[in-house]
């Protein structure tokens, strides 16, 4: 409400929805607070890859939801969704995420992460792969994924193969272990 220019790590709070972004940076605009609003930045060291292309570079779509939410959040507090947010990349590269298109798949994962916060861990089961290298969690998954013999674990099966294993009725990298793969490989095709 004071105005400050930046925010280091402020706390984002709405409902039972907590966000840190690691800046909320002053801008021209109408809000709750005056004239002025805040968008959401976050710092990555990690590289530019995967899903979500913003013209120039592709983004991490794990990111890209994180900008996002950080958007629904700013909304409810500052009464005005802020038109973007901000990666700041290595290199000094400041992407732009237009936080008025909703990425892919992100209503689905918001989705499933409400489900877990009321206690319905439908398809809470992690996935082991290599963004997880930077996760807090990793050594409890990698854990629970070895106890479990998890498909995963197998190199490139990562989320989606792992879903689609499952519709094929195999659970572990045993039930992997025994199929025939000439009977195995045209079923795995049809799923992507």
């Amino acid at each position: 409400q004071g105005g400050a220019d930046y925010i280091y790590q402020g706390v984002l709070i709405s409902n039972n929805k907590i966000g840190r972004p690691d800046l909320l940076v002053k801008d021209a605009g109408k809000s709750a607070f005056g004239n002025h609003l805040y968008y959401p930045m976050d710092v990555k060291m990690a590289r530019v890859d995967d899903e979500w292309d913003d013209g120039n570079e592709k983004l991490k779509l794990e990111q890209v939801w994180q900008l996002h939410f950080y958007g629904d959040l700013l909304e409810k507090v500052q009464g005005v969704r802020p038109p973007a947010g901000y990666i700041y990349k290595t290199k000094s590269r400041k992407l732009y995420v237009n936080l008025f298109k909703t990425p892919n798949k992100y209503k689905e994962a918001l989705s499933l992460l409400e489900s877990f916060l009321v206690g319905d861990p439908k398809d809470a089961e992690p996935a082991i792969k290599s963004d997880c290298k930077m996760c807090e969690w990793k050594n409890h998954c990698v854990k629970w994924a070895e106890e479990k013999k998890d498909t995963s674990l197998l190199f490139y099966v990562g989320d989606a193969m792992k879903t689609g294993l499952k519709q094929l009725g195999i659970q572990s990298v045993d039930d992997l272990a025994v199929q025939a793969p000439a009977k195995l490989f045209p079923e795995v095709q049809k799923l992507k």
